[in-house]
């Protein structure tokens, strides 16, 4: 059995949400199975769409992710999470960007959103 670890992410206006996810899933995933939906395009951590910023916590990442956008992102003093590729080494506090928000949407909401591909947001 897979390993689980609890995520809180926080908006820029302080909601929270938390969940779990095990440490083979991807925290894409785990968020949108909690009902929330993060925005991605490319799905590979290549176009930083699914950003967070770790403020306490360790990830993993799967093979594809671009390593320099993250060494670029931590160069300027972050600590980015990919959200599509990463997947939890600990429990995570993820501070969201501007613009998103943690507000649960529906599973009917979700289950459209997945039909149709995902957010593709940039």
């Amino acid at each position: 059995m897979d390993r689980c670890f609890a995520v809180c992410v926080v908006d820029a206006a302080g909601r929270q949400q938390h969940c779990t996810a095990a440490a083979n899933e991807v925290l894409s995933a785990a968020l949108e199975r909690a009902g929330i939906l993060v925005p991605q395009a490319c799905r590979g951590g290549a176009c930083g769409a699914c950003v967070g910023w770790l403020a306490c916590g360790e990830v993993a990442y799967r093979q594809g992710v671009s390593r320099s956008r993250l060494e670029k992102l931590s160069a300027e003093g972050l600590r980015p999470a990919l959200l599509c590729r990463a997947t939890a080494a600990s429990d995570l506090l993820i501070n969201m960007p501007n613009g998103w928000n943690v507000v649960s949407v529906s599973p009917l909401s979700q289950a459209l959103v997945r039909a149709q591909g995902g957010l593709g947001l940039t």
